[in-house]
């Protein structure tokens, strides 16, 4: 396997470990930002070698496996940024639930007809 296969490997090792962690109900954005940042090293690294390899001929079978390669790279991608918007709706709606829940209690402390349209 060239360098360049496994980098891509690499990549798309921690893009399966971020899309794992955001499948979790309880997801670690320490794994997750960790992954992120040796993504971006991956990736920057890639860029180099992308003027090493410049004149470099990959042979037809090489050159299928790195396609696929980067076809299941975007892929993930892709299903990373769905989970991510999702994970983020989530976390919207406790916010907003969260913040009624915490003015209909106030409300309901300090007043003896408390005003509970929050809900």
């Amino acid at each position: 396997m060239n360098p360049i296969q496994e980098l891509i490997t690499k990549i798309n090792t921690s893009s399966s470990t971020i899309l794992a962690e955001l499948e979790n109900n309880e997801p670690s954005f320490e794994i997750i930002v960790n992954e992120l940042n040796n993504r971006e090293e991956w990736v920057q690294l890639l860029g180099e070698y992308q003027d090493v390899y410049k004149d470099h001929k990959f042979s037809d079978r090489e050159m299928e496996l790195i396609k696929a390669q980067f076809d299941y790279f975007a892929e993930l991608n892709t299903t990373i940024q769905g989970k991510a918007e999702d994970l983020l709706e989530i976390q919207k709606r406790r916010m907003v639930s969260a913040s009624k829940t915490r003015k209909a209690e106030k409300q309901y402390q300090v007043s003896q007809n408390p005003n509970v349209s929050y809900y």
